[in-house]
C-alpha cells in the first residue's frame, strides 16, 4: 500500500506534462499571428505612400559646352533655357536638362 502513495505522489499530474507541449503550439500560433498582423502594416502602408508620381523628360542642353562636371553649372544653363534643371549623365558626360512632361 505504501508503494502505491509513492507511485502516485510523483506521477506528474496532465497539467504538468502539459506545460511545455501544449505551450509550444501556442507560442507558435502567437507569433505566426503576429508576423502576419506586421505584413499587413506593412503592406498597408507602402500602399498608402504610394502616389502619382511625376516623369522627367531629358532633353541634352544646346547652351552647354564642354565636359558636365558640375550639376550646379549644367542645372544653371539648363534654367536659363526655360528647364527645371539639369543634370550630367552619360559616359560622355553632357548636361541635359529636366522638365515634367
Amino acid at each position: 500500500m505504501p508503494s502505491k502513495l509513492i507511485v502516485a505522489a510523483y506521477k506528474p499530474s496532465l497539467r504538468t506534462r502539459c506545460r511545455f507541449a501544449c505551450t509550444l503550439p501556442l507560442l507558435m500560433e502567437r507569433k505566426t499571428t503576429g508576423f502576419l498582423f506586421l505584413l499587413l502594416l506593412l503592406l498597408a502602408a507602402d500602399v498608402a505612400v504610394k502616389t502619382a508620381e511625376a516623369r522627367y523628360c531629358f532633353t541634352q542642353s544646346h547652351r552647354f559646352g564642354g565636359l558636365c562636371l558640375s550639376y550646379r553649372n549644367c542645372g544653371h544653363v539648363c534654367k536659363t533655357e526655360g528647364f527645371s534643371g539639369g543634370e550630367c549623365r552619360g559616359f560622355r558626360r553632357r548636361c541635359f536638362c529636366t522638365k515634367i512632361c
